[in-house]
């Protein structure tokens, strides 16, 4: 004969979904609290801002979301509360408002959605003219897409990322593209990167603050003869050495 549980019989049921708020430790990655108890709030201390749950949200570094799209405060010269000294968890400049789009541009990139909604395939046409439009791909421009076109938002981010086209990131003035293939990096490309790096305070993928340049590094530019090679804007300079590229890079503006 079985045992049976004096306890009873089990009941079952689905487990009651609670409201998460989040927080910040002293590195100022983005904690769950176990709890829905205590204010809404990012960051240590009780200036934050509270968090809303409400349309996009902008990332910071680490994937987490924090700030509804067009909500952020640099547009109005502040800082989000998770921000340590000048920069910001969501990889704006805090009290500058460069990186924002502009009505005219949203203007110009909902007529591009609109031309293009009803094409089938007609995806990376949009994102191309939207990256003419704005420079890059800023969370909120992601959702726009996505919506228009009726595109689920990890499809959007999905291509973007994959193709080197398309840039996360804002875009300088002018564009350098270091060659970092076999014949370029046995001929010292990299100390040439590095200098770059050095004297203008960005690694590759980043833009100088003044939005100046932008670095990247590529695998072939095709001109293996000049190498080491590189690319700024639409100018091709072979031959360029660590000793040489930051005299190359001055009439640039």
């Amino acid at each position: 004969m079985s045992r049976s549980d004096s306890s009873g019989p089990k009941k079952s049921g689905s487990k009651k979904f609670e409201p998460r708020t989040f927080d910040t430790d002293t590195s100022g990655r983005d904690l769950p609290r176990p709890d829905a108890s205590g204010p809404n709030l990012l960051g240590p201390d009780t200036t934050g801002t509270a968090i809303s749950d409400a349309g996009p949200l902008c990332p910071d570094a680490s994937g987490a979301d924090i700030f509804p799209a067009g909500n952020s405060p640099h547009a109005t010269g502040g800082a989000h509360a998770g921000c340590r000294g000048d920069s910001c968890c969501c990889g704006e400049e805090a009290g500058s408002s460069r990186h924002a789009v502009t009505p005219e541009q949203w203007a110009a990139v909902d007529a591009v959605i609109a031309r293009h909604r009803h094409v089938p395939g007609s995806l990376i046409t949009v994102l191309r003219e939207a990256q003419e439009v704005v420079g890059y791909f800023p969370t909120p421009l992601l959702d726009r897409i996505a919506e228009g076109m009726n595109i689920p938002g990890s499809d959007v981010f999905g291509v973007v990322s994959f193709y080197s086209l398309f840039s996360l990131e804002p875009r300088g003035r002018h564009s350098i593209k270091a060659c970092t293939g076999t014949a370029c990096y046995v001929k010292g490309i990299r100390e040439v990167i590095s200098r770059i790096a050095g004297e203008y305070g960005i690694r590759e993928g980043q833009t100088t603050q003044d939005g100046r340049f932008d670095l990247e590094g590529v695998r072939c530019l095709g001109a293996c003869g000049l190498a080491p090679v590189m690319v700024v804007g639409g100018d091709t300079h072979g031959a360029v050495s660590a000793d040489t590229v930051l005299e190359l890079l001055k009439k640039y503006a």
